[in-house]
């Protein structure tokens, strides 16, 4: 139920919360979806090493910013902190001081934010969240072209 590699919570026990709350009403509810950029381009440049180390920076970051909330690596390069409780502004105010702390690091994550009330269950706010993320992706990536990069190497 746990990464290995962050300390978060894994796919496993994200699955598990699913489904163990899909009749559960949340008052107030707020999702944030985050993936890193640049994971691939930095394991080929650097080694996997500076890979894990990116994904432990994020890790780091959210036990941090995020004290006491349910937060999920999901895959290789995703992150879920769900704040059931408390005002969603402020979790988006958190999220703000995670990305500054992210980037003084020298990283980046792509990441959508969704806030709601008296929502039932998690997967419509969680889909929702990853979709706007997504949106944020692509137009990071239409910034920083991998392609180019790539040639450059």
């Amino acid at each position: 139920m746990e990464d290995q590699s962050t300390g978060l919570k894994n796919r496993n026990a994200f699955e598990k919360l699913l489904g163990d709350t899909r009749d559960t009403v949340f008052p107030l509810l707020a999702c944030i979806f985050l993936d890193a950029n640049g994971l691939h381009e930095l394991n080929n440049a650097l080694g996997h090493a500076a890979g894990d180390q990116m994904l432990r920076a994020i890790a780091d970051g959210l036990r941090d910013t995020f004290p006491g909330r349910d937060m999920f690596r999901i895959g290789g390069d995703e992150f879920v902190v769900l704040c059931r409780d408390g005002a969603p502004d402020a979790c988006a105010e958190k999220l703000d001081h995670f990305i500054q702390r992210i980037e003084a690091e020298g990283y980046s994550v792509s990441y959508g934010i969704v806030n709601a009330e008296n929502e039932t269950g998690l997967e419509r706010v969680i889909q929702e969240a990853d979709d706007r993320m997504l949106a944020h992706k692509r137009t990071y990536y239409d910034q920083h072209d991998r392609r180019r990069k790539e040639r450059r190497v």
